[in-house]
């Protein structure tokens, strides 16, 4: 036989868990009163699957003019637009693709 598939069924019928093995590791070593003090079975406070709250919405914040637009006015385009003689550079073509030829 495959020997993953001797592993699979004796994964399956030995063992889901190696919990009870770890207690029983923490138990000899650090022993029972210890072992349930540090890693307790059953929480000693109240557990929820969610985090219950409280969600108070907060008011909201009107923001000034002033603030509202951190971009100062766009820069100026070129009053005449490059031509085949000139040489374009990084910035000019740039500009042309955003505001045409």
């Amino acid at each position: 036989m495959d020997s993953l598939v001797i592993q699979g069924v004796l994964t399956q019928e030995l063992d889901f868990t190696a919990t009870p093995l770890d207690y029983a590791l923490f138990e000899r070593s650090l022993g029972a009163a210890r072992t349930m003090a540090w890693f307790p079975v059953i929480a000693k406070n109240a557990q929820n699957p969610y985090d219950p709250g409280p969600y108070a919405k907060p008011a909201l914040a009107p923001v000034a003019p002033s603030a509202a637009s951190t971009m100062s006015d766009p820069p100026a385009a070129a009053s005449s637009p490059p031509t085949a003689s000139s040489s374009p550079t990084a910035g000019s073509t740039a500009r042309s693709a955003v505001t045409g030829p």
